[in-house]
C-alpha cells in the first residue's frame, strides 16, 4: 500500500465512508475497516489527520473492547499509526481516553492475538 494509493483513496473521498462503517456490528466489515484505516494513516501526517477530522473517536476506543480479538488488533494498530506522526496528534488519543483504552485492551488481550 502506496502513499500514492492512500492519497487516491482519500481523494475519492473514502475516509467519510470508512469512518461511518465503524459503527456497523459486522465484525469481519470492520476488521476491514480498521485495516484501511491504518493503510492510509501510516503514510503522513496530513492523512492520519484526514481519518482523526472523520470522527473515529470515541467509537475507535470503544471498538477496542470488542468480542472479535481482530476488529481490535485492527484498531490498535489504527492507533499505532495515528499516534506515531506527532505529539499532537498522539495527546488527542490521551484527551479521547485512549490511554486506559489501550492499557484494558493490552491486559484482555495478551498472548491472544499477534
Amino acid at each position: 500500500h502506496s502513499p500514492e494509493l492512500a492519497q487516491t483513496v482519500v481523494d475519492a473521498g473514502a475516509i467519510a465512508h470508512l469512518a461511518q462503517l465503524t459503527l456497523n456490528p459486522d465484525a469481519k466489515l470492520k476488521r476491514q475497516v480498521f485495516s484501511a484505516l491504518s493503510q492510509i494513516s501510516k503514510h503522513s501526517v496530513e492523512l492520519a489527520e484526514m481519518v482523526v477530522e472523520a470522527e473515529i473517536f470515541p467509537n475507535i476506543l470503544t471498538c477496542l473492547k470488542d468480542s472479535d480479538e481482530y476488529v481490535k488488533k485492527n484498531c490498535a494498530t489504527l492507533i499505532r499509526e495515528i499516534a506515531k506522526h506527532t505529539p499532537e496528534l498522539a495527546q488527542l488519543i490521551v484527551n479521547a481516553g485512549g490511554v486506559a483504552a489501550v492499557i484494558d485492551y493490552v491486559g484482555d488481550s495478551c498472548g491472544k492475538v499477534r
